[in-house]
Order: C-alpha cells, then sequence, then structure tokens
C-alpha cells in the first residue's frame, strides 16, 4: 500500500516537468489513470495523486489531445458527480475535496473546448478559478 502511494507520488511530481508528457504519452499514462479514476475503491491519497498527474498531463498540448481522445471531460464529470459527493474521505475532510475539486475544474479547463463547456460550468468554473479565496500556494500546502 505505501509502495503504491509512493510510486503514484513519484509519478505525479515527475509530470510536474512538461517535458516529461510525451514520454508518459508513450507509456499510456493518460489513459491507465482515467481507467483508475474510474475505480471505486482508491482511498482519497491515491485519487489526489491521480488527479495530479492528469492534471500535469493536461497542461501539455499533446496531453491535452490524448485526454480529449479517451473522454477525459466525461470521466471527470462522472467523477465530481459520483465519486467526489460518495467517498467518506472526500465528505469528511473538506479541505481535501475542495482542492480535488478545483483540480478537476483545471483539467476540464485544460482539455474541453470552450465552446464545448456547458454554461453553468462556465460561470462555476469563472467563480471557482478567478474569484476563489483559495490560492495556488493554498492549494500545495493542502497537497
Amino acid at each position: 500500500d505505501i509502495l503504491i502511494k509512493e510510486i503514484l507520488y513519484f509519478i505525479w511530481n515527475i509530470t510536474d516537468k512538461t517535458l516529461t508528457i510525451p514520454i508518459f504519452i508513450n507509456i499510456n499514462c493518460p489513459q491507465i489513470c482515467l481507467q483508475w479514476l474510474s475505480l471505486s475503491y482508491l482511498n482519497s491519497y491515491e485519487y489526489k495523486c491521480i488527479i495530479g498527474i492528469l492534471n500535469n498531463i493536461a497542461r501539455h498540448d499533446n496531453g491535452a489531445i490524448i485526454l480529449n481522445k479517451f473522454d477525459c471531460a466525461k470521466i471527470v464529470r462522472q467523477f465530481k458527480n459520483e465519486v467526489l459527493n460518495i467517498n467518506i474521505d472526500f465528505i469528511i475532510n473538506k479541505d481535501i475535496r475542495s482542492v480535488i475539486s478545483l483540480l478537476l475544474d483545471l483539467i476540464l479547463i485544460l482539455v474541453v473546448d470552450p465552446d464545448e463547456l456547458y454554461a453553468d460550468e462556465i460561470q462555476y468554473l469563472a467563480r471557482r478559478i478567478f474569484f476563489s479565496t483559495e490560492t495556488f500556494r493554498d492549494i500545495q500546502w493542502i497537497i
């Protein structure tokens, strides 16, 4: 269990360097992370690492293309609607829930064509991202 957490954390840190993203694309990391995001039995830390990896991949142009190819937006929306509201770890820990929700919103912004964003999502994301009291420093501290 500890080994899995450390490996996920390591990959999350490595993918923070956008130069490494093509390597992770070549080994099917985006597809695997999207599959893992669909699993219901992971804990909040594992979800946080996977979502962090997906966020880093989405920041790269080719990463966003690959994520779109594999229905990332659909999977992220499904995760937000199902797991984020049901998983006990997220219900108990509001801080981690807030960080995960923000990372998911950032992924949506990066991978979804602006014309495809739902009107209510645009308003929500604008309020969430631009008028949030959370700063990236605060988010980094929580992560």
